[in-house]
């Protein structure tokens, strides 16, 4: 049975919520300043790697050729994932990640040092590596970027390590 009783009333209720609209712009205000603030710093680390590479270059002018290995080990860093990618040999590598290096405190770059290589404190770490360089068992970087060359595969396609 339907109940008979029930009634329909309208209910008017009247918020202010101007205060807290104000609060919301001062706080989109103060985010946007943020956000420009962290594009500047930014720019400016992006300008330090590119000074740190043309000074490990000996002041001579990147080669346009080294131009977009020089943004992939960049993107690779701000990226921070895992993985192996590969590069030619020649191609400016190895000056670009020790650019990273010390234009970043969390870079550290492990080139082959014979079988008993020495291998710094890692963890967390963004690590890069060569071809022929293992990272230890229990370390923990934050990320571990293994480098290989285009020229350590055999006519098989099979990578040499």
């Amino acid at each position: 049975m339907a109940n008979t009783n029930s009634r329909v009333s309208n209910l008017k209720v009247a918020i202010d919520v101007s205060d807290a609209i104000k609060e919301l712009k001062a706080l989109q205000r103060e985010a946007k300043k943020t956000t420009q603030s962290l594009a500047e710093v930014k720019s400016d680390k992006e300008s330090e790697y590119h000074q740190h590479i043309s000074d490990l270059s000996d002041g001579c002018p990147t080669e346009h050729r080294f131009l977009m290995t020089n943004a992939m080990i960049y993107a690779l860093y701000n990226e921070k994932q895992s993985g192996e990618v590969i590069f030619a040999r020649f191609s400016g590598v190895t000056t670009s990640i020790k650019a990273l290096e010390k234009t970043f405190d969390d870079v550290v770059y492990l080139q082959y040092a014979g079988p008993r290589g020495y291998t710094p404190d890692i963890t967390g770490k963004v690590v890069f590596t060569d071809p022929k360089v293992r990272l230890p068992r229990g370390v923990r970087p934050k990320c571990h970027i293994h480098i290989a060359a285009v020229d350590t595969y055999d006519g098989n396609d099979n990578l040499i390590r």
